[in-house]
């Protein structure tokens, strides 16, 4: 994959994010259940947002990423940590994201006016 496409990716995403963020954190949804599947996606996502960033960094850096691949039988603690550390890495980066657009009231409910 190249820069472009890892750039797009890494923008679609942080966007998914985002909402998955403010559906998660904003009081908007009543049903905890809806909150908990929102829950689940933001972690999906946090996880590919975290490994198109090492995918970024390593382009930057003229590496080649092509990872070795994890067994989980053979090496469970490791396996996990890799994932951990990419949730860690793109929860931080969509909630910096989700915090600037929060801070802009891009996800504030703005009253409609049925007279117009």
């Amino acid at each position: 994959m190249d820069v472009f496409g890892a750039f797009a990716c890494l923008l679609v995403l942080t966007m998914f994010a985002s909402t998955c963020w403010a559906l998660v954190l904003v009081d908007g949804l009543n049903m905890k259940s809806s909150k908990i599947v929102f829950m689940g996606f933001l972690i999906i996502g946090c996880m590919l947002i975290g490994h198109y960033l090492g995918l970024l960094i390593a382009l930057s850096n003229g590496l080649s990423f092509k990872p070795h691949p994890i067994l989980w039988v053979d090496e469970p603690i490791r396996a996990l940590s890799v994932m951990f550390s990419t949730l860690l890495a793109g929860g931080g980066f969509s909630f910096g994201i989700y915090s600037l657009l929060a801070s802009m009231n891009v996800f504030t409910a703005r009253a409609i006016d049925p007279t117009s």
